[in-house]
């Protein structure tokens, strides 16, 4: 075997032990039924006999840039691994608790503070994950493959004759006079082949997990990691190992059929996909590992003041400003200063760069960094959950997802961080070649 790198792979549950407000509709104000998929963080080790990172992907809608800040420092203190060279990516189910502070569209709500017991159970579950995986380093070979699967998604912001864009969260019946483009619909999978069977694999797919809400009575309040769990389940029976699922650029992308067992038809489809490529993996021939990370300058696109941000959402309960003042009580807490730093994160397995971002990513900022570097994945909510990242052109077509009410940073922020993308990774790849 190729002598090089090193995997290791670890699993653990999260999914709550008592009834929680779930994170992702905001008027979903009533707590969880139950369980229909289980949640969990998993946990992949990849080490060059230099340097070590972890990627963790856990089932929740987002974990905000503070959250992560603290997590990063949890892990190097319990492993001795730090930021740039962890990255933490999130699913996107909207069946999962949040660990931050949430606003509900009922003033009734209003703002929820994250259960204690729950982050205290995803924190511990995140340091056992990361030392397991840590321990179970052994030899491994990267093996990758990128596979289109065009069939289960859309754009739910198709592009009418006049060229600006109307919102479809299911697909129309008529679309006869819509574009439902772009899409990035490849299905990317990197697994880990060891001397016994594969070790592990990491998948990569933008689509919105947002399926199966109408298969029983209520399902919008029973907690679900969505289709990934049975992309991960299919897949990881098939191959004898744990599999990670990061979401790709899905900021603009839903399923074409999200009800009754799509859930399940759409994490079989991909891990089917995955199975049958199998004649098309290839070995990684670049045995290094690495991180880092850019810091991109933003102001807040909706300045608040932090120091009356709380009374005025306290005054505005019931009125025709409660949304306004809850957006700016939520907005308040995570830029007091009305300023962000972006991370722009690169985390090298081999040849491939995975790219974390904080945002819901729109797929043409996918689709443009994959054809200037075509060994690049793109992670979104990754690194923090701040907003809707579109292009600047998208913002003039108006849409969900390109409005003050979804972006967090000017209109130009999405141009901006592409082009910090391009530069980090034309860095990272001029000093890899030989």
């Amino acid at each position: 075997m190729q002598a090089g790198l090193s995997a290791g792979v670890a699993i653990r549950d999260i999914s709550p032990a008592t009834p929680q407000l779930l994170h992702g509709y905001s008027a979903r104000d009533s707590r969880s039924l139950g369980i229909r998929e289980p949640l969990s963080l998993r946990c992949l080790a990849v080490g060059d006999g230099q340097r070590t990172v972890l990627v963790i992907c856990l089932d929740m809608i987002g974990v905000q840039h503070h959250v992560c800040q603290r997590w990063y420092e949890l892990l190097e203190s319990e492993t001795g691994i730090g930021f740039p060279h962890i990255l933490i990516s999130c699913t996107h189910t909207h069946f999962a608790p949040a660990v931050q502070a949430t606003i509900y569209a009922n003033p009734a709500t209003g703002l929820v503070e994250p259960d204690p017991a729950h982050v205290a159970l995803v924190e511990t579950q995140l340091v056992g994950a990361a030392r397991e995986a840590l321990a179970r380093l052994q030899p491994a070979v990267l093996e990758r493959v990128c596979v289109p699967v065009p069939g289960l998604l859309f754009n739910r912001r198709p592009r009418r004759p006049d060229g600006m864009v109307t919102t479809s969260y299911l697909y129309p019946g008529d679309d006869t006079q819509l574009e439902f483009l772009p899409t990035d619909d490849e299905l990317a999978v990197l697994r880990f082949r060891g001397e016994h069977g594969i070790i592990g694999a990491l998948t990569n797919f933008g689509c919105h997990p947002v399926t199966g809400t109408d298969a029983i009575p209520e399902g919008e309040r029973y907690i679900s990691a969505d289709y990934p769990h049975y992309l991960r389940a299919e897949l990881g029976g098939a191959w004898k190992c744990p599999v990670l699922f990061a979401l790709g650029a899905a900021g603009d992308t839903v399923p074409i059929n999200r009800q009754g067992e799509c859930r399940m038809r759409i994490g079989r489809a991909l891990a089917d996909t995955a199975i049958l490529a199998e004649r098309r993996y290839r070995p990684d021939p670049v045995m290094h590992v690495g991180g880092e990370c850019r810091l991109l300058s933003a102001a807040a696109m909706v300045p608040v003041d932090a120091a009356t941000a709380a009374d005025r959402f306290e005054q505005s309960r019931g009125g025709a400003s409660y949304g306004e003042c809850a957006q700016g009580l939520y907005r308040s807490r995570l830029y007091p200063s009305n300023r962000f730093d972006i991370p722009v994160q690169e985390v090298r397995l081999g040849s491939v760069s995975l790219v974390a971002l904080p945002f819901e990513v729109f797929s043409e900022i996918s689709l443009r960094m994959k054809a200037a570097f075509p060994n690049s994945l793109l992670l979104s909510c990754a690194g923090g959950y701040q907003g809707y990242l579109p292009l600047a052109h998208e913002c003039v077509r108006e849409g969900y997802g390109a409005t003050p009410e979804s972006m967090h940073f000017a209109s130009d922020t999405g141009d901006r961080v592409l082009a910090e993308i391009e530069a980090l990774l034309g860095q990272s790849s001029g000093a890899a070649a030989p």
